[in-house]
């Protein structure tokens, strides 16, 4: 699947389970989808803060750090992040408090790939009417704030370059040719 800009988004698979991790990442290969892998908790939070998934999703039940410290840690990093979590029928009430812990949606396992492929479209593809992404939106909050590429960066664990692409593509959709223009665009469309 692509974005608006004609780019793959990219979706982390988050389980211990190496099999079971493989079969989706082949799943979402098949649909399009530019899949990243990660074994454990401290892994995600790494490649979220490196790659900028548009999605994760994320099991549960994982040695080390759990999946709904996983998650708290993945949101208070990216809030608008959408995180899919995976849990065993016996494990509804964690999923009900992962929901809580604002997840975007549950699958259970052994999961039908069909539902998977379903729920991660909807989560990858939440935009509001400007056409942003949610990582963008976020992006476009710390600029009104006034923030430099390299700091948004920063609060963000993302590199400067990756910021700057998000900026331009603001740019692009908003229809503006300044960060002061897309923040005054942005009001006009009610976006704050």
């Amino acid at each position: 699947m692509t974005n608006s800009r004609g780019l793959s988004q990219k979706i982390l698979v988050v389980d211990d389970e190496e099999d079971l991790r493989n079969i989706v990442m082949d799943v979402l290969k098949i649909q399009g989808f530019v899949p990243l892998e990660a074994p454990d908790g401290l892994s995600a939070i790494a490649i979220v803060k490196k790659e900028s998934p548009d999605a994760v999703i994320l099991d549960l039940n994982m040695p080390g750090m759990d999946g709904i410290e996983t998650l708290r840690e993945l949101k208070r990093i990216s809030p608008s992040l959408p995180v899919v979590v995976l849990t065993a029928n016996r494990d509804i009430p964690v999923a009900v408090k992962a929901m809580k812990s604002g997840a975007f949606n549950f699958i259970t396992k052994p999961p039908v790939f069909e539902d998977i492929i379903s729920i991660i479209k909807e989560a990858a593809g939440i935009m509001d009417s400007s056409g942003l992404s949610a990582r963008e939106r976020e992006t476009l909050a710390w600029v009104k704030e006034g923030k430099s590429n390299f700091e948004i960066g920063k609060i963000l664990g993302i590199k400067e370059s990756t910021i700057k692409t998000h900026v331009e593509s603001i740019f692009e959709k908003l229809g503006a040719n300044s960060k002061a223009q897309a923040v005054s665009l942005a009001y006009k469309k009610g976006l704050f």
